[in-house]
């Protein structure tokens, strides 16, 4: 049956009387014993009782709630998102990696219209008679046109002075001459010299600029001197007064996978529209899934590129830079070497796997089979060695010497 609770008075005479109370009971319970005071003290002891329970009310009542502390700051073990990636603290920047390296292969790169040539970017100097003098009488009156055509034919024999000719054609002559030219002279450039040399022959002929800069880089990627490309992009990188297809193009040609607001600067391509934003939402689907290989997939499907596996995988490895074991991440390219940036992410990896072992014999072995892998692996370049002779070597000792002398 339930059990009724005592009142405030009966309470009151209980602790008057020096009573235990108990809440299993009706009311106060006291031995027989203890009831020898007379009724006047009872009634004194029980108003002393309810000034001190009134009191004890009171000061419950008014004595605010209390409010747990706040929780600390929960620690976190990751720096903001640098480019695509959120590199935990004390972890060395990823390797430079170019983001066109693992994108979908653009054909022709950005910004041609079409592939480099070693010939003549005006269709009218490709005829048979141009160099025997009967084209020059049939345009006797354009000196622009003749001036073309003896450069090229100049070059032709062997004399690759010309093209400093065209280059002042490309700089002086009527739009379409000056168009030709101007693809003449990035062509011959790009095919003849490195990047340096190249860069200051066009600011010697005043053919310096970002355009042409840009055009440069596109064709040295076209003939495969992806290196030459990256050294010409960086005269260029930081022009950022041009158009939102402009902007979209160069994001996904000459970003680096470490590059800060990388996904902010496609983000805001995706969201223009235009040309490029397909391309766009192709990038921005695999740099957010990079992580997770069945869906970075599904970001490609239905897209023919030759390397595409390959540069997924390498993609994927460089989105678990420190997030995953060094060694594994140097395991997961050392096939993918083709692709730029995967050699130099391969032996990075490996150096860091050191840096952060114990120096166990276990770790050692480890360092040691992957870095002998890099340097049998039939794509590898043979630009690693000095750095991969160590690796290739490793054991406990030479562990902890690498260690000290990083």
């Amino acid at each position: 049956m339930p059990v009724s609770r005592p009142d405030t008075e009966q309470l009151l005479q209980a602790v008057a009387l020096g009573c235990l109370h108990s809440t299993r009971t009706s009311g106060p319970k006291c031995r027989p014993s203890q009831y020898r005071a007379s009724p006047p003290a009872i009634a004194t002891s029980v108003a002393v009782a309810r000034v001190v329970f009134a009191a004890w009310t009171a000061a419950c009542a008014s004595r605010p709630t209390p409010v747990p502390p706040p929780s600390p700051p929960v620690p976190t073990n990751t720096l903001p998102v640098v480019g695509f990636v959120t590199v935990p603290k004390k972890t060395p920047p990823l390797p430079r990696i170019e983001l066109a390296s693992v994108l979908p292969t653009r054909e022709p790169p950005w910004p041609l219209s079409e592939l480099p040539s070693l010939q003549p970017h005006l269709d009218l100097a490709m005829a048979h008679d141009a160099c025997t003098g009967e084209l020059a009488k049939r345009h006797a009156g354009d000196t622009e046109l003749l001036a073309y055509i003896g450069a090229w034919c100049r070059i032709h024999a062997g004399d690759r002075g010309a093209v400093d000719d065209l280059g002042r054609l490309a700089r002086d002559a009527r739009p379409d001459l000056a168009r030709a030219a101007r693809l003449d002279v990035v062509s011959l450039l790009a095919d003849e010299e490195s990047a340096g040399d190249a860069l200051h022959h066009v600011d010697a002929i005043g053919l310096g600029g970002p355009p042409l800069f840009e055009l440069l880089a596109g064709t040295y990627r076209a003939l495969g001197s992806e290196q030459d490309a990256m050294v010409v992009a960086a005269r260029f990188e930081h022009v950022v007064e041009v158009s939102p297809v402009i902007r979209c193009e160069r994001t996904l040609a000459w970003s680096m996978l470490d590059a800060p607001n990388l996904l902010a600067a496609i983000d805001d391509a995706v969201l223009r529209g235009g040309p490029c934003a397909t391309r766009a939402q192709i990038a921005r689907c695999m740099l957010t899934e990079a992580a997770d290989m069945i869906h970075l997939g599904s970001c490609t499907r239905g897209i023919t590129d030759p390397d595409l596996a390959d540069k997924l995988a390498v993609l994927h490895a460089a989105s678990l830079w420190g997030h995953s074991p060094f060694v594994e991440v140097a395991r997961m390219v050392d096939h993918h070497f083709q692709i730029l940036g995967a050699e130099d992410l391969a032996v990075s990896a490996l150096e860091q796997a050191v840096v952060q072992s114990g120096c166990d014999d276990v770790a050692a072995t480890n360092v040691r089979e992957v870095a002998q892998d890099i340097l049998r692996a039939e794509r590898y370049s043979g630009r690693s060695d000095d750095r991969l002779a160590p690796l290739a070597t490793m054991t406990h000792e030479r562990c902890i010497a690498f260690k000290r002398a990083r």
